[in-house]
């Protein structure tokens, strides 16, 4: 989904008025309403990609100075152009001079294999005081992630932040309602040497991954039922849509998506509407968690109320 965007930072929706925004800036706007920045420091990003966190936190805190940190050099150039980088490395975090104030990993952790031990090693990047800023894709609300074939790491609000205090941190903030289907924890390096042991309930957590994963499947059923007897739409780009209309062969007709960059542009051989130019009396599947779909249902339904808005099965608790 990321080409689709010309390389520009993936949108986040509000459910409620359907207005998006990029999802560094919301959430380092949240951050920094949160728990107040100094005026200068250092910041590294993990997994820094093309640049959109450094880029959005010199919006908000110009006077800091900024590292980004891939795997490779293909954004270098890129990443070095924004203003307030000093610099951007790649090999290990380790290799990395200096000590920071706030080291970011904004969905970078869930390509990480053995998260505990990375973020143990990054604790000797953090200064004293110096904050961890870890966001993931909320496995609890969207099941759908399980999906993503090149996440190592799956992750509940309660195992990311067991993840964190077994590395060595304080927890300070744990959150999943600062931007939705997304995970965000806070953590500041503990005074001690030693990562604390955190007892897991990992039988609990495994019964309620095989419960969402067979939320998936009986949704997949549901939809190939349905379309077995009328011409479908699917609602979303992303990952969801992506894996429905496999599931359905390529049968959905069209796809209906909220960012205007996308409208009329193609996707998987089929085109991309906005949701005002939905035919009446179509049928389009919200690819979306139940509550979020019934959310964003609700809010469809008044800009096309002719439109048949289909949303998924209770999702389980």
């Amino acid at each position: 989904m990321y080409h689709q965007d010309n390389g520009v930072e993936q949108a986040v929706f509000d459910t409620e008025t359907g207005a998006a925004s990029p999802r560094s800036s919301r959430l380092l706007r949240r951050l920094k309403e949160e728990l107040p920045l100094p005026s200068r420091g250092r910041l590294l990003d993990v997994g820094c990609g093309t640049g959109p966190t450094l880029r959005a936190f010199n919006e908000i805190s110009s006077g800091w100075s900024l590292v980004g940190f891939d795997i490779n050099e293909r954004c270098k150039t890129a990443v070095e152009s924004i203003p307030g980088v000093e610099s951007f490395y790649t090999g290990t975090t380790g290799e990395i001079p200096g000590q920071f104030e706030v080291v970011t990993l904004i969905h970078s952790l869930e390509h990480i294999a053995e998260p505990i031990k990375f973020l143990t090693e990054l604790r000797h990047k953090l200064a004293t005081g110096g904050m961890l800023v870890v966001q993931v894709p909320d496995c609890w609300r969207n099941p759908f992630m399980f999906l993503v074939a090149d996440h190592a790491t799956h992750f509940f609000l309660s195992t990311l932040r067991d993840v964190v205090i077994a590395a060595g941190y304080d927890v300070v903030i744990a959150a999943d309602d600062w931007i939705v289907k997304e995970l965000t924890v806070v953590g500041r390096r503990s005074a001690g040497e030693s990562p604390p042991k955190v007892r897991r309930n990992t039988s609990n957590n495994l019964v309620a991954v095989r419960r969402r994963i067979e939320w998936v499947a009986a949704f997949g059923k549901q939809i190939r039922v349905l379309t077995a007897q009328r011409a479908v739409g699917i609602l979303g780009t992303s990952i969801a849509g992506t894996w429905l209309q496999e599931e359905l062969r390529g049968a959905a007709a069209f796809f209906v998506d909220e960012n205007p960059s996308r409208f009329g542009r193609t996707f998987m051989g089929r085109k991309i509407l906005s949701p005002k130019d939905v035919p009446d009396g179509s049928w389009v599947i919200v690819a979306l968690p139940t509550r979020m779909a019934q959310e964003v249902r609700n809010r469809l339904a008044r800009v096309a109320p002719n439109v048949n808005w289909l949303v998924p099965l209770s999702l389980p608790e």
